[in-house]
């Protein structure tokens, strides 16, 4: 957009932009997860917390009662998932955004408690300072 710009052309170029970021959105809405032999789709904003286990990961969404295991990492995973996700401790990535409570040093989502741990700890305290301001 070149100066000067009328009030006609600025108003395109930014419904331009609520365009682009409703798209990047809905392009980061799922994932694909493969369990057993066939691939799942999972909605990223059903998951509330991720557990590793060793080379496979639990995944507890709100869909389902039983958690999704596929055969995969955890960091392989977190590559995946957008920026609603935490890494909170060596094995646990939770979804800040279903967060009920959350101290110094723990958080509760769903009446489940978790431990952040000092290494983690920074980034909690960044995500947690840019959400409450």
């Amino acid at each position: 957009m070149l100066k000067p710009y009328s009030y006609d052309d600025f108003e395109q170029s930014v419904e331009k932009i609520k365009i682009n970021k409703r798209l990047e959105t809905l392009e980061e809405d799922f994932i694909f997860i493969k369990i057993d032999s066939k691939q799942v789709k999972l909605n990223l904003s059903t998951i509330t917390y991720i557990e590793s286990m060793k080379d496979y990961v639990k995944i507890y969404s709100e869909e389902r009662e039983v958690p999704y295991i596929p055969l995969m990492t955890l960091k392989k995973l977190s590559e995946m998932l957008n920026d609603n996700y935490l890494q909170i401790n060596r094995s646990q990535i939770v979804n800040f955004k279903k967060i009920d409570s959350f101290g110094k040093n723990h958080l509760t989502i769903k009446k489940k408690e978790f431990s952040i741990s000092e290494k983690y700890r920074i980034e909690f305290d960044i995500k947690k300072q840019s959400l409450t301001n």
